[in-house]
């Protein structure tokens, strides 16, 4: 029988709630400025963060090198809180500078997940690994845009933002649990060639292409939902 590996297990959990709030308020946001008459102030709020995870993407390989993927992904979660409640302020100028801030941050995030799913996995379990955490990420995504909406149509903007920028605390805790790799923070060689014949994969560019327009369309989608 194949062994769990409980540290991937404990990571996609971790993330499925990070994303579970996150992604779930990043969902309503403009509707949420539509509905306070500020303008497109959603629209600009988004593209602060994508634009800011965009231009860090390059650096944030240096942070996760320094101080590890394990130290960087915990730091990185108390920064979606944050952005959460910077939403609740009304606040234009926090909301901005946190909206940055979060971008950098995720950034981080994402390349430490990755870095540390590739080190506490053998070569073999690359594919399933991976799909274990596509699986959760979504599944928490999924959830976490249904049940925002519900709450919201139920209660009111507000108290569901807040409560939902709890959810980032709780992977916060689960990041400590993870195990810390041993060793060198680095990848070692096998590993760091065999990836590289992963991203040299035809499959995997399709698979990409794929992803790309999947949340693409989706995000036209619900874009149009009221």
């Amino acid at each position: 029988m194949k062994k769990i590996n409980l540290n991937i297990v404990l990571l996609s959990t971790s993330f499925a709630f990070l994303l579970f709030g996150f992604n779930g308020v990043c969902q309503y946001i403009t509707t949420y400025f539509t509905d306070l008459k500020t303008g497109n102030i959603g629209f600009y709020v988004l593209l602060l963060i994508y634009v800011s995870f965009a231009l860090s993407n390059s650096i944030a390989s240096i942070f996760i090198e320094k101080y590890g993927p394990k130290k960087c992904m915990a730091f990185s979660a108390i920064f979606f809180t944050v952005f959460i409640f910077s939403i609740i302020t009304k606040s234009l100028i926090f909301i901005f500078i946190s909206s940055i801030i979060v971008g950098f941050f995720s950034a981080i995030l994402w390349v430490g997940q990755g870095s540390y799913l590739i080190k506490m996995s053998d070569e073999h379990e690359y594919g399933a690994n991976s799909g274990l955490f596509t699986t959760l990420i979504m599944l928490g995504n999924t959830f976490g845009i249904l049940i925002l909406g519900f709450m919201i149509s139920n209660l009111s903007y507000e108290i569901s933002f807040f409560v939902y920028a709890l959810f980032p605390f709780i992977a916060l805790f689960l990041f400590f649990k993870l195990k810390r790799i041993p060793g060198k923070d680095k990848v070692d060689l096998k590993k760091k060639t065999s990836f590289k014949k992963i991203l040299k994969c035809g499959i995997l560019l399709r698979l990409s292409l794929f992803w790309f327009y999947s949340f693409f369309i989706r995000g036209l989608f619900i874009g149009l939902i009221p």
